[in-house]
């Protein structure tokens, strides 16, 4: 009786375990979508409705789902859309997230990097971005189903006189640096940068199946990086 009574108490504690992942609804629930993704925990969905969301959103380390309410659904997909708006990143992964971190279903756009390096003095300027789109820094996520557009990393440089001013962009689409991130099934399109107009990859990125077009960079307008791997894609 002891042991069937240790074993049942075991199962009804993995039950409750299996039963706790949450779905988090926006805009029902949530305004945004970053304030679904804070309120939520490991194993977690946010489901968006479509519409247009005005922000920029980070996973901040968390094993989540973010998805679309039909990420198969190609209409669905195009008027289910998060815009920066030229604030920053996108959608950014910078907190180790694993290949149980899933961003699927959305159109993102309005993108224009993160600042990740700037040295300057009264005559010189220079200013290094990543990931206008989306910014994956050491991360194994999965990016799939989106459309990613219109995202447009900084590249200049002016020279007048004694004064140089210099902005350098990689990943106009996507930068993914280091980590097994997954990009599969995604139309990446009309995005710039300096290096990687569609996307920048490197470290085990696995970029597959993907539509890749009408993008721009003086390095690799489609793509650009190394050590990943790049299959089955039309770019």
């Amino acid at each position: 009786m002891k042991k069937g009574f240790l074993f049942g108490v075991f199962l009804s504690s993995l039950a409750g375990s299996l039963s706790s992942a949450a779905v988090l609804r926006v805009p029902g629930e949530y305004p945004s979508i970053q304030q679904a993704i804070s309120d939520s925990n490991d194993g977690d969905t946010v489901v968006v409705s479509p519409g247009i969301y005005y922000e920029t959103i980070n996973f901040s380390g968390k094993n989540i789902t973010v998805t679309s309410t039909d990420p198969n659904d190609r209409g669905i997909v195009g008027y289910t859309i998060i815009n920066a708006d030229g604030d920053g990143t996108v959608v950014t992964f910078e907190n180790g997230e694993s290949s149980k971190t899933v961003l699927t279903g959305f159109t993102i756009t309005g993108g224009v990097g993160t600042l990740a390096g700037h040295s300057y003095d009264s005559s010189y300027s220079y200013k290094m971005f990543y990931g206008a789109g989306v910014y994956c820094r050491y991360g194994s996520p999965t990016i799939s189903h989106c459309v990613i557009t219109r995202n447009h990393g900084p590249y200049y440089r002016r020279e007048d006189g004694a004064t140089r001013e210099y902005a350098y962009t990689y990943g106009g689409g996507i930068y993914c640096g280091g980590g097994g991130a997954v990009i599969v099934h995604n139309t990446i399109y009309n995005n710039s940068a300096y290096g990687g107009g569609g996307l920048y990859a490197s470290g085990l990125a696995t970029v597959s199946n993907n539509v890749i077009y009408n993008n721009s960079a003086a390095y690799g307008g489609g793509g650009y990086g190394g050590y990943f791997y790049l299959v089955n894609n039309t770019i």
